[in-house]
């Protein structure tokens, strides 16, 4: 079962979800768990929590962007193991309702592997300076 948590209900889940937290940060420095945190909180971001047995297994963390033409829901950060067709499912249906023409993933390689529907349209490329 896959399913939002709302910004109020953060707290209450965070001791289940802060393990995966931390590894969508690991590998992002741009951000720390509690960063994440307070993002969902205030409403900025989404938290997505796909949950088998009363054990959650994966976490998705999304935002909507706008600009003068597009309104576009970013999926930017992921963890979790197994099967991600209802997590990416769901979250695409939230996109719909909430009158999002795109969906986008930011993330590591392997992606591409688990969403052949989505395309390829770009390469971010990084210098740390």
């Amino acid at each position: 079962m896959v399913y939002g948590v709302n910004g109020t209900e953060v707290y209450a889940y965070w001791a289940l979800i802060s393990g995966l937290v931390k590894r969508i940060t690991d590998r992002n420095e741009r951000f720390e768990p509690e960063d994440i945190k307070q993002a969902i909180e205030s409403g900025h971001r989404q938290l997505w929590v796909s949950e088998q047995d009363g054990n959650i297994w994966a976490i998705a963390i999304t935002a909507i962007e706008e600009s003068p033409h597009l309104k576009e829901l970013v999926i930017s950060g992921c963890a979790g193991e197994g099967d991600w067709s209802e997590m990416i499912k769901t979250i695409e249906d939230f996109g719909r309702q909430s009158g999002c023409q795109l969906v986008s993933v930011y993330g590591r390689p392997g992606w591409e592997r688990k969403l052949p529907d989505y395309k390829k349209t770009r390469v971010v490329l990084e210098k740390t300076l």
